[in-house]
């Protein structure tokens, strides 16, 4: 869960069977012509922001652009780049080394 007022777009995704993937991201809207010129009153969007996003269930969180392991959580503070999305990682137990690598492993077939 993140703040409604906040107008951040979430993407969910499972990685095999027990990994969540969560990508944050701003909601520019633009209009649909060939110069795609931006809707007015996207300003806002167009600022950094920061909020706590909500678990529905906790987990070892990762920042997966920064490698920064959060810890076990069921709530963390998101930094998010107006340009770019943040995207975690949940895991049930806590990643040893590099996270994405332990990510890739765990999905490769067995």
């Amino acid at each position: 869960q993140v703040p409604a007022e906040a107008r951040v777009r979430v993407h969910r995704f499972k990685a095999g069977d027990k990994a969540r993937l969560i990508a944050f991201e701003r909601n520019v809207e633009y209009k649909m012509r060939e110069e795609l010129a931006q809707v007015g009153g996207n300003e806002a969007l167009e600022k950094p922001l920061t909020f706590t996003a909500k678990l529905s269930a906790p987990g070892h969180v990762v920042n997966l652009r920064t490698g920064e392991k959060i810890g076990q959580a069921s709530e963390f503070k998101v930094d998010l780049d107006p340009w770019q999305p943040s995207l975690f990682a949940v895991l049930p137990e806590e990643p040893a080394g590099d996270v994405v690598t332990a990510l890739l492993t765990s999905l490769a077939p067995q």
